[in-house]
């Protein structure tokens, strides 16, 4: 998040950080940023329209909406996300609060092996940062479970240069951390650092 993850780091385990709904107690968490040659707005419009995910995602290849956040949802968010509503995208293909998603990840970028993460978004909002507006998206595992949990966090802040600074921290809940950073924790890394690259690209190209 904006002022816990140093800017322009690569991808790195670190101690566990709080989540805005699972809060503390994680074990590990996984954290990033880069700076974006777009605006906030442009990169949160790229996080959030799921079917355009195979275009620029090296990791998630595809995202699947299981159940689609309500249809009044677009109107119901905070007024500085309006300009979401006039992006053309309907409600039912965006990752808004309330989403029930599957992410078809591919941790092993040398593999077929797909993992399918079900995950539901946790919070979409506008904040601020150092004097400095920005916007967040969370979401988190679906279904609570004491073995396996995980939320992880995006922020797209505004840039002196009217780019944006980029932050993403995933936290792992559970005895499954430990084995998720054992066994494919450099390839998960590889692959979200593969998900940062995209997304500065897919944004930056619009």
């Amino acid at each position: 998040m904006a002022g816990v993850v140093p800017p322009n780091q690569a991808c790195a385990w670190v101690p566990a950080l709080p989540q805005p709904t699972l809060g503390n107690g994680g074990v590990y968490s996984v954290t990033m940023s880069t700076h974006i040659a777009a605006s906030p707005a442009t990169c949160l419009q790229v996080t959030l329209e799921a079917a355009n995910y195979p275009k620029w995602n090296k990791f998630v290849r595809e995202v699947v909406i299981n159940k689609a956040a309500p249809s009044s949802s677009l109107r119901d968010l905070d007024p500085a996300l309006g300009f979401l509503a006039g992006t053309g995208t309907q409600a039912d293909k965006m990752l808004l609060p309330g989403t029930e998603t599957t992410f078809k990840a591919y941790v092993d970028q040398n593999s077929d092996s797909v993992n399918n993460t079900h995950l539901v978004v946790t919070e979409l909002k506008e904040f601020e940062h150092e004097g400095r507006k920005g916007f967040r998206v969370a979401w988190a595992q679906k279904g609570r479970s004491w073995f396996q949990d995980v939320e992880r966090t995006q922020d797209f802040v505004e840039a002196a240069d009217g780019g944006t600074e980029y932050y993403s921290n995933e936290t792992f809940y559970g005895p499954m951390a430990y084995v998720i950073k054992a066994v494919v924790g450099n390839k998960l890394l590889k692959a979200l650092d593969l998900w940062m690259s995209g997304l500065k690209s897919e944004a930056e190209g619009q």
